[in-house]
């Protein structure tokens, strides 16, 4: 399995996730540092694996420097959803 969080590492969520789980788990996370990487993330694990691929996507008020609108949202995991099923 493949954990891909769509925060920095440092992030306080990203840190509490890492506690959750064990380290030879946690070590292996990816983190894309921001959800213009999370497309592109997913897309080179498709092409180079069989492992199931979870996404953490927290999206809040004041995550990064702007709100995103419910239509980036939605454009997110429509791509995500779509590579899925090709």
């Amino acid at each position: 399995m493949i954990y891909i969080f769509e925060d920095m590492k440092n992030d306080i969520l990203s840190e509490f996730f890492r506690k959750a789980y064990p380290s030879e788990v946690a070590d292996k996370f990816i983190y894309t540092n921001g959800n213009g990487g999370i497309i592109r993330a997913v897309k080179e694990l498709l092409e180079t694996t069989q492992d199931t691929i979870i996404v953490f996507l927290d999206f809040y008020p004041t995550n990064d420097i702007r709100k995103l609108t419910v239509e980036e949202i939605w454009d997110i995991h429509r791509q995500l959803v779509n590579m899925f099923n090709e």
